[in-house]
């Protein structure tokens, strides 16, 4: 299969397949202008990925691969700042069989990351109130964590919004930066991380002997019995 903006490839067969693709998503947005109103907003960038399904006919399970990455990757649109982003990857990998009509997902994972970009995670509510909680969850996801000196977060962001209802600011952007507030900050522990990242290894392997003991489907089984 092929486009101006689109080129689509597949092979395999029952038990394994892939497919790739190539999309330019400048052309993309260029043909979809042609039809449809996108607002004055502009699109650009090369997206490529592949997908590779290997089927268990025994096991009744599949494993999905994905893997897929942008490049140059800009978006920008009319009262609202742009991003651009030189490389952006996604890797992904699940199993995991059906039951009726129902997709049980025995694993799965996944793995973004974007060039050189830092991610950081704020926290809010009431777990985010407990020290303890907040550096579990840096030391988990090997980020930064902070949390908003504010006790109703939720409020505050109903504010924000009436705020650029009514013009008091000109984006939601400018009216978080301009109300709300950083509190505390948790650096991720490398030794902790690792040790969580070896526990959720095991917690994986846990997990794939379960899907391959065809335990879901008795348990499918027992709500339809």
């Amino acid at each position: 299969l092929a486009s101006p903006a689109i080129e689509v490839s597949a092979a395999g067969t029952a038990a394994s397949a892939a497919v790739q693709w190539t999309i330019d998503l400048g052309g993309l947005a260029a043909e979809a202008a042609e039809v449809i109103d996108i607002a004055g907003a502009r699109l650009q960038g090369i997206a490529r990925g592949r997908v590779d399904v290997d089927r268990d006919a025994n096991a009744a399970t599949s494993r999905v691969k994905l893997s897929a990455s942008l490049s140059e990757f800009e978006l920008t649109r009319p009262g609202s700042p742009p991003w651009r982003d030189a490389e952006l990857t996604l890797v992904a990998e699940g199993s995991g069989g059906m039951a009726g009509a129902a997709v049980l997902v025995d694993r799965g994972h996944a793995l973004i990351s974007a060039g050189d970009d830092s991610l950081e995670v704020t926290l809010t509510g009431g777990g985010a109130r407990s020290a303890v909680w907040n550096q579990i969850h840096a030391d988990v996801h090997g980020v930064p964590v902070t949390t908003v000196a504010t006790a109703d977060p939720t409020a505050l962001g109903a504010a924000i919004c009436a705020g650029c209802g009514v013009g008091m600011f000109a984006s939601l952007q400018e009216g978080a930066r301009t109300m709300a507030r950083a509190d505390r900050r948790f650096e991720p522990d490398p030794a902790r991380h690792a040790r969580y990242s070896e526990m959720l290894g095991v917690y994986r392997q846990v997990m794939e002997a379960f899907g391959q003991s065809h335990l879901h489907e008795a348990i499918a089984a027992l709500e339809h019995s």
